[in-house]
């Protein structure tokens, strides 16, 4: 079991976020987002259109520490 801060995980998501964007960039490919509760389609030369209203609402968490579990064990 491995302790990480709120902190250090939204670090990482940004990270991961950035490199998804930029590798989709590359490739030509659109990508779709959330933002203010819509989901948007982003070209890949950058050109932002809302696709539709999002499903679900955004949700911020309180929680200040998660445990991640790791399922994948080596014996």
């Amino acid at each position: 079991m491995v302790d990480i801060k709120v902190k250090d995980l939204k670090i990482a998501q940004k990270k991961a976020g950035k490199k998804a964007l930029n590798s989709n960039k590359r490739a030509g490919l659109k990508t779709y987002v959330v933002k203010n509760d819509n989901v948007i389609e982003i070209d890949p030369d950058g050109k932002e259109k809302v696709i539709k209203k999002a499903e679900f609402k955004t949700v911020t968490s309180l929680k200040r520490k998660f445990v991640l579990k790791n399922d994948n064990k080596k014996d």
